[in-house]
């Protein structure tokens, strides 16, 4: 979608996800955030399954991920989880011990606030 199209194309799509289709509305969204340079070698060393279109083009998953990362900025039920510390990916346990406190400490209390007593 051209960028000037991009806000209207997101508010036709919530549209038709929330109220059309009536899917229900996320309470949070964790974006785990992958540089494209790491990426790029986690495809290359899949062993598993095969690539896909996706996989294959480059500006593609940048632009994706440049949206991402815009959505988690301008949306306050969405969080982003840096998965590189550095040039390599971090541990499943240390993402993992992250999404946990990002839940417990802003989601669940969050959550929790919305709820009629």
């Amino acid at each position: 979608v051209p960028k000037a199209k991009q806000r209207d194309f997101g508010q036709w799509l919530e549209r038709l996800d929330y109220h059309t289709l009536g899917n229900p509305r996320e309470d949070a969204v964790i974006f785990l955030d992958v540089p494209i340079s790491m990426s790029d070698t986690l495809i290359a060393g899949r062993t598993l399954g095969r690539r896909d279109i996706n996989d294959e083009n480059r500006a593609y998953r940048e632009a994706v991920r440049d949206e991402y990362r815009h959505l988690a900025a301008e949306r306050p039920n969405w969080h982003l989880d840096d998965c590189a510390a550095g040039d390599v990916i971090r541990s499943i346990a240390s993402i993992g011990d992250e999404i946990a406190e990002l839940f417990f400490r802003r989601i669940l209390p969050a959550f929790d606030a919305r709820k009629p007593t």
